[in-house]
């Protein structure tokens, strides 16, 4: 590590999604004086760009409204099952019983508008998924013309060609904790800078992480973090070694193929276009 080339701060946050956005300004707020994000894209948000800006929430007031009868304890069933009882049941317990409440954070901290419907997304047994309001507000009709195009920009998307974040709602999230961040100044975020490995104290017993390594234009750079480093980065899915750390069964399991993938995309793309139009109406 050359001394030349290593910069000290608080807390390192790897991604620029809701997860690496809410760790950085709870690190902030919590008494951290200098908090980088780290990203490796040229735009801030990541996949959170993409997920359409729906959060699954039980005992929400939309719901309450719409006479649906949901359990903490049906949501936990319902989880368990879609992650085959692989789940860690103890931090799938606190998501969902603060799951609402995380909802209520982005309305109350950042203006953020749901609509009225709730939807019933795949492994759900009841509707409990809230979805946030685009910016527009306007009625989209559908046709065969408005399907075909459709159907050729998420083959854009797929293969890298266009960014995806033009049309998701996600973004409704996204945007204003950008603006939030912005204002605080013991944030910095870092675009177009990848993690490249972490920086291990080869002196303790478990070679405790106490900083990170980035590269920027090709320049590595060592930064060493007195009070944590936050991997907020995704992508897990599609590394199997990693994978198979921990669950033997995922060792030999292939990752998502491209037109799986992208048939994928065009429904959840469809289906938020009908989702519009009918909250809408």
């Amino acid at each position: 590590m050359s001394k030349n080339n290593l910069t000290s701060i608080d807390v390192a946050i790897i991604g620029s999604g809701f997860a690496g956005l809410s760790a950085a300004m709870e690190a902030a707020n919590s008494g951290a004086k200098k908090v980088l994000i780290f990203e490796k894209m040229d735009k801030a948000g990541g996949n959170s760009t993409m997920n359409a800006g729906q959060i699954a929430a039980v005992g929400s007031p939309h719901q309450q409204r719409a006479g649906i009868k949901d359990s903490v304890e049906l949501m936990k069933e319902d989880m368990l099952r879609a992650g085959a009882n692989l789940n860690h049941t103890d931090l799938l317990d606190k998501i969902i019983r603060e799951s609402y409440d995380t909802v209520k954070w982005t309305e109350d901290e950042f203006g953020i508008s749901y609509r009225e419907r709730v939807t019933q997304m795949g492994g759900h047994s009841v509707p409990r998924t809230l979805s946030t309001m685009n910016h527009s507000g306007k009625i989209i009709s559908i046709s065969i013309s408005d399907l075909f195009i459709c159907f050729m920009i998420c083959h854009l998307i797929t293969f890298g060609i266009l960014n995806s974040s033009w049309h998701t709602t996600g973004k409704d999230i996204i945007d204003p904790m950008l603006v939030r961040i912005s204002t605080m100044s013991n944030i910095d975020l870092n675009l177009n800078t990848k993690f490249e490995n972490f920086i291990l104290d080869k002196d303790s017993v478990k070679e405790k992480v106490i900083g990170i390594r980035v590269s920027h234009d090709g320049v590595n750079q060592d930064i060493l973090c007195s009070k944590g480093v936050v991997l907020a980065s995704g992508g897990f899915s599609a590394d199997i070694p990693f994978r198979s750390v921990s669950i033997l069964e995922f060792s030999l399991a292939d990752t998502q193929p491209i037109p799986i993938a992208l048939i994928f995309y065009l429904i959840l793309t469809l289906y938020t276009f009908l989702e519009d139009t009918s909250s809408n109406i």
